[in-house]
């Protein structure tokens, strides 16, 4: 990993550290030390902390070397989206290998975890996978200020992250929600203006997202070069006040900066062709009867 120092911005804390050392005549027969660790705020370019405690143990000075795994909790941690009540075991076992296991953070709601992580300090990558359950949907759309969508139901799913030169990425993350479906609404505020500017299958697509219960949301996650962010979203159901009941899917591929990807995923979505020849064939005029001959 990058030296903090050349990323750091801000820090507040305190820190108190012991260490005794015993040896013989035939050389050190035991290292032990504690550092009682309160941080208020750390900040670097990439992260920011808050309200970190430990009481970590040494049982090894030189090299470092951990009395086992040793918890470290978290009260916040930003990494774009905010992390709160972080509980985390970080085990230092060489200069060249450090183990850590995420026991919970809450996000949403919700909680993520992760089985145990395996991070070589020397070297400038590594890979793991983030398991999510309970994401809350509606905290979701409110932190994102999607005011004109609404949304029940919770998200579950599993988020693979790859560290390389300093960069942190997810890549084929996956996200959907649970069993029972849930409803969707999206009004959006100027819904008069909003239709008079959208094509007929926009406007049926907005029609039907009015009052839509889905069976379900998956939402595929990507990191592209230049931090960019790739969301593929498939959502699955039926709307409740048009169409008669007829199942619909929506498959919206949004991708760009993450700050414009919330500014622009509520641009006007289209309906699948198969349910835009039914409305067509529902809404055409009657046929004639043939005149007589």
């Amino acid at each position: 990993a990058p030296q903090l120092y050349r990323t750091l911005i801000e820090a507040v804390g305190a820190a108190t550290a012991e260490a005794a050392i015993d040896w013989s005549p035939a050389g050190i027969t035991r290292e032990h030390a504690r550092l009682d660790l309160s941080v208020d705020k750390l900040r670097t370019s990439e992260i920011a902390v808050e309200q970190l405690t430990t009481k970590f143990e040494l049982d090894g000075l030189l090299p470092l070397k951990s009395a086992g795994p040793q918890r470290i909790y978290i009260g916040r941690l930003d990494l774009g989206v905010p992390m709160t009540r972080g509980v985390l075991d970080i085990n230092l076992i060489s200069p060249e290998r450090i183990d850590v296991e995420i026991d919970r953070f809450e996000l949403f709601g919700g909680v993520i975890t992760s089985q145990r992580l395996t991070i070589d300090p020397t070297q400038q990558s590594f890979d793991a996978a983030l398991e999510v359950r309970g994401i809350d949907l509606a905290s979701i759309l409110a932190f994102a200020e999607f005011g004109e969508l609404t949304a029940t139901g919770k998200f579950e799913g599993r988020l693979p992250i790859s560290y390389r030169n300093g960069e942190l990425r997810i890549h084929d993350g996956l996200i959907k929600t649970g069993a029972g479906g849930g409803r969707l609404k999206y009004r959006p505020r100027e819904i008069d203006e909003a239709l008079k500017k959208a094509d007929r299958s926009s406007k049926l697509a907005i029609q039907a997202l009015a009052n839509f219960a889905y069976d379900e949301i998956s939402i595929r996650i990507n990191e592209l070069e230049g931090e960019e962010l790739r969301l593929d979203i498939f959502i699955a159901g039926k709307s409740l006040d048009v169409f008669d009941g007829l199942p619909v899917e929506f498959n919206i591929v949004i991708e760009g900066p993450l700050r414009q990807l919330i500014s622009e995923s509520m641009a006007p979505l289209e309906l699948p062709e198969d349910v835009q020849r039914y409305i067509d064939r529902a809404n055409a005029p009657p046929l004639l009867p043939a005149p007589p001959r």
